[in-house]
């Protein structure tokens, strides 16, 4: 945590999915690669069965006991649209 920030995924580490849970169909795969596009590091979330695309995912927190506890109003999401067809789901509960 810097200055207030968490970083729940950030591919340049070296253990960029240290905080979640992966899953993967018999045909996907989560894994780091490099973009040819960026140059950098990223996690690429892949999964070849058009019909199993929701079953290579990743989770995060790791297991449903536990939660982020996240202060701060706002999340920052950047993700590279492939022109594929994906599925992204957020969730937040707030108490007050």
């Amino acid at each position: 945590m810097v200055g207030g920030y968490v970083s729940l995924l950030c591919s340049i580490g070296k253990k960029p999915l240290d905080y979640w849970s992966k899953r993967q169909s018999q045909t996907g795969h989560v894994r780091r690669i490099l973009d040819t596009e960026l140059y950098e590091n990223v996690v690429e979330i892949q999964d070849l069965e058009p019909t199993s695309i929701a079953n290579t995912s990743i989770i995060c927190p790791s297991s449903p006991r536990q939660f982020l506890n996240i202060a701060l109003p706002f999340m920052v999401i950047v993700i590279k649209y492939m022109n594929v067809d994906c599925r992204f789901q957020l969730q937040v509960n707030g108490l007050g």
